[in-house]
């Protein structure tokens, strides 16, 4: 099961990766970040955020995922794929993997507009119906030094990736909190906690794969934990069943070590 666990995710970031647009350009980089998908309420007209949530990562990479309706199923991806900015103001999203009506091998062309923390897109869907969507953003891309070899490290042992925390309750099942946090195959990642309407980046940084049983993160920027800034925060980590794994941590001037698990987001 380990190995397979390894495969899959290795194989998945390969393919993914391998019809990359360079993510370095301009372009790429305005765009580049976590958004939630928005929508005004037609009884008010108050604008309310949907669970559903966009990530352009800064390896040219895309997924979309929606928090589940109860705690106790895991968020679930609807569609993912590489991605590249057009200078004339269209997002190509190439189709890797859907279960939204579109399918392995589509495009999808965006023509968007940025006004601030909003990010205005239109397109034509699988029923050639004209869609205008508005995505707000929840942060941009981590502003962090990347190590390639270690973020290699992490693609390889099947670290990289989008997760999302759970806990075990008294009876023995899961429930899955709506806080996810994402180790970006550069070697960047953002922690986003999404318990309220409008999701927000609790931290951000980058990471160091050290080994299958250790990685480090450095906090470039946080809402909630000053203390971590400026310093590397050591972090055990195991996998503890096919798409989890725990991880063990001390946070700064504490006498006891904190215990997470964390499922991965499975893509469509």
């Amino acid at each position: 099961m380990k190995k397979l666990f390894l495969l899959c995710a290795i194989a998945m970031n390969c393919a993914l990766r391998a019809n990359c647009a360079d993510p370095a350009t301009p372009d790429a980089k305005k765009v580049q970040g976590i958004y939630q998908l928005c929508a005004k309420n037609p009884e008010n007209g108050k604008t309310i955020c949907m669970p559903l949530w966009k990530i352009y990562d800064s390896d040219g990479t895309f997924v979309i995922f929606a928090s589940a309706f109860d705690a106790l199923s895991a968020s679930s991806a609807t569609c993912s794929g590489t991605y590249e900015v057009r200078p004339d103001g269209v997002i190509v999203e190439n189709i890797e993997a859907a279960s939204n009506g579109f399918r392995k091998g589509d495009k999808n062309d965006l023509a968007y507009s940025i006004d601030g923390d909003i990010m205005t897109v239109s397109f034509t869907n699988k029923v050639q119906r004209k869609v205008s969507e508005t995505w707000f953003r929840v942060c941009g891309s981590v502003d962090a030094e990347r190590d390639a070899k270690s973020a290699k490290r992490a693609v390889k042992y099947g670290l990289a990736g989008l997760w999302q925390l759970r806990i075990m309750m008294p009876n023995g099942k899961y429930a899955y909190a709506p806080i996810y946090k994402n180790l970006g195959a550069d070697g960047t990642f953002t922690l986003m906690n999404a318990m309220g309407e409008r999701a927000k980046a609790a931290s951000q940084g980058r990471y160091e794969a050290g080994s299958k049983k250790l990685y480090t993160e450095f906090v470039t920027a946080t809402s909630t934990d000053p203390d971590l800034l400026d310093r590397g925060n050591a972090m055990k980590w195991k996998r503890v069943d096919g798409d989890a794994i725990q991880v063990t941590f001390r946070m700064p001037g504490r006498s006891h070590d904190t215990v997470e698990e964390w499922t991965r987001v499975v893509l469509p």
